[in-house]
């Protein structure tokens, strides 16, 4: 088993690579494209890979029709589904690989890591933030934790400040109050479904949910605490 651990992980980390390298060659034809999810949070937090790649583009909705037909023309690229305006999903050089609308007004605070343009570790923080309001994700959950480990809990609070300004909701919901609540006592729907052992090279302590609980919880307290007074 252990061998067969030890293969399984060198053949992810050979996939990890090729995404890498066929997203820089995407971007580079896609400037205003922002490589996100958790392909972006694993490159700061270092935690996992990913083998996938969402895109986010602020201007999807109004030009779709031009955006998709200089996909298509993309040597390596296969369409596997449309949601007009605002999502294109394909295969990209043997890597799933998708553009979406950006959903809020304001642009996204961007850095580059490894020749690709993603969020800078504040604004993914953020993102998987309302991630785990909207989808609720055994992922969600792992990124946050592990990427408020890479910011340190000052920076990460500071980050999550300007949550609910950048993401309103209607009435007087708060994706912050949300967030905290959720941080408290997590139950992704996926959970009985994901072996974290085996899931994506994910390192240690990050393979251990009652480890994720425990810093979940820690993290509710001080957004409750510090944000929500």
């Amino acid at each position: 088993m252990f061998r067969e651990d030890r293969v399984r992980n060198k053949r992810e980390l050979e996939d990890w690579e090729r995404l890498l390298s066929a997203q820089i060659v995407f971007q580079s034809n896609f400037p205003e494209c922002v490589l996100v999810g958790g392909t972006a949070a694993a490159l700061h937090a270092k935690h996992r890979t990913s083998m996938d790649a969402d895109h986010v583009h602020p201007k999807l909705k109004e030009r779709f029709a031009q955006i998709l037909k200089k996909v298509e023309k993309e040597a390596g690229w296969r369409t596997k589904k449309l949601e007009p305006p605002v999502l294109i999903l394909g295969n990209f050089q043997g890597v799933r690989t998708g553009i979406r609308q950006l959903i809020r007004s304001k642009p996204l605070q961007t850095t580059m890591v490894r020749g690709l343009k993603i969020p800078t570790p504040e604004e993914i923080l953020r993102i998987k933030g309302v991630l785990i309001v909207k989808r609720n994700t055994t992922r969600d959950f792992i990124d946050f934790v592990a990427l408020t480990d890479h910011l340190g809990m000052k920076r990460a609070l500071q980050a999550l400040t300007t949550l609910d300004s950048l993401y309103p909701q209607e009435g007087e919901a708060s994706v912050t109050q949300q967030l905290a609540l959720q941080l408290a006592e997590p139950k992704p729907w996926d959970l009985s479904k994901t072996d974290l052992i085996r899931y994506k090279n994910l390192k240690p302590p990050y393979t251990d949910w009652k480890e994720i609980k425990r810093r979940a919880l820690t993290l509710s307290q001080k957004i409750g605490g510090d944000l929500l007074r």
